[in-house]
C-alpha cells in the first residue's frame, strides 16, 4: 500500500491507542490503512481562532490593496482568506479506514465525536470490484492517471442488477500519488489491495482445482453474469469461444485485453488486419484486475 508519512503516523498512533479519532469501526477487522481529510484532533480554542481569523483578513487585504490592479494576486488573496476564514470557523472533515474484513467513511462536523455521515462495507457483502487506472493527457499536455473503482454488491433477487456499495473517480499526476492532496486516491487504492486480499485465495483454489471461473459484465445498470468464463486455458466471451489451441496470442494493457484467435494476421506493416480477435474493456467486467493477472500468467 501507498503512505503519505502522516497516514502511516496515524495508522501507529491508532495501534497504539493514541489516535485522533474518535470513532473507529471495530467490525471491519484489523486496520491496515487510515487517512483523515482533517489533521486537527479539535477545533481551535477562541484565542487561536480569533488569530486565525485576524491574519485571513489582514493581510489578504493588505496585498489586495497593495496590488489591487493585479488580478492574479486578488485571486490568490481571496483564496487564502477564504481558507483561513473556513479553517477558523467550521471544522469537519472524513476519516477513512480500510481494514481486513471490509472499509468504513465517516464523516463528523464541529468535533470529531458527531458523526453526520457514515459508510460501511463488509467484504462478504460485496460481488466483486471493478477498478482502472489509464493514462490521458490533459489541455497542457501533462500526463495523469485516471482513476475508477466501483464497489458491486451482491445479487439482487430476481434481478439482473448489482447494488452500487460505493465508488469514486479522480486522477492525479504521474509520479505524485504520495502528495498530501491525494489522500482518497490512496484510500481507494487501500481498498482495491485489500479486497484482493481477502478474494483472490479463493478465486485461486477454484482455477488451480480446474472449476469454472466468471466474471460479470457491467452496461449501466444491468449485469450481464459470467459473460466472461475461463475454463481451464479456455475463454469463453459471450457466444466467442476461444478453446487453446484456437488462440494465437493475448494482450493486455491498463484498458483492456485483446484475444487473438490462431487466424489472425497483418500485412503491410500491419495497416492491414485479417482474422478474428476480441476485445475485453476492464472498466465494465468485475473483478477485471484478477482477470488480468490470469490471462497475462497463464495465456
Amino acid at each position: 500500500m501507498t503512505f503519505h508519512e502522516d497516514e502511516r503516523k496515524l495508522l501507529n498512533q491508532l495501534k497504539s491507542g493514541k489516535s485522533i479519532f474518535r470513532c473507529i469501526p471495530d467490525d471491519i477487522g484489523d486496520i491496515v490503512f487510515c487517512a483523515t481529510s482533517n489533521q486537527r484532533k479539535r477545533p481551535m480554542s477562541k484565542r487561536n481562532r480569533f488569530l486565525v481569523l485576524a491574519f485571513s483578513i489582514l493581510v489578504p487585504g493588505l496585498f489586495i490593496y497593495l496590488f489591487h490592479g493585479t488580478i492574479w494576486v486578488i485571486i490568490l488573496s481571496l483564496l487564502v482568506a477564504w481558507m483561513g476564514i473556513e479553517t477558523a470557523l467550521f471544522f469537519s472533515g472524513t476519516d477513512y479506514f480500510v481494514g481486513t474484513k471490509g472499509f468504513a467513511i465517516i464523516e463528523f462536523k464541529t468535533k470529531r465525536s458527531h458523526i453526520v455521515k457514515q459508510q460501511v462495507v463488509h467484504w462478504d457483502e460485496v460481488e466483486d470490484v471493478i477498478a482502472t487506472e489509464m493514462r490521458k493527457t490533459d489541455r497542457n499536455g501533462d500526463d495523469k492517471l485516471d482513476y475508477y473503482i466501483r464497489i458491486n454488491g451482491r445479487e439482487m433477487i430476481g434481478e439482473k442488477k448489482r447494488k452500487e456499495l460505493a465508488s469514486f473517480s479522480d486522477d492525479y499526476e504521474d509520479g505524485k500519488l504520495n502528495s498530501v492532496f491525494n489522500h482518497e486516491i490512496r484510500f481507494w487504492k487501500a481498498v482495491e489491495e485489500q479486497w484482493l486480499e481477502y478474494i483472490w485465495p479463493v478465486i485461486q483454489a477454484k482455477y488451480d482445482g480446474g472449476e469454472e471461473l466468471g466474471f460479470h459484465q457491467y452496461l449501466f445498470d444491468e449485469c450481464d453474469e459470467n459473460y466472461i468464463r475461463l475454463q481451464g486455458r479456455d475463454i469463453i466471451v459471450g457466444k466467442m469461444a476461444y478453446r487453446w489451441a484456437d488462440i494465437q496470442k493475448t494482450e493486455a494493457d491498463d484498458e483492456k485485453i485483446t484475444i487473438y484467435h490462431k487466424d489472425y494476421t497483418t500485412h503491410l506493416f500491419g495497416l492491414v488486419q485479417d482474422g478474428i480477435t476480441t476485445e475485453i474493456y476492464l472498466k465494465c467486467i468485475g473483478n477485471c484486475q484478477i482477470l488480468k493477472h490470469i490471462i497475462e500468467e497463464h495465456f
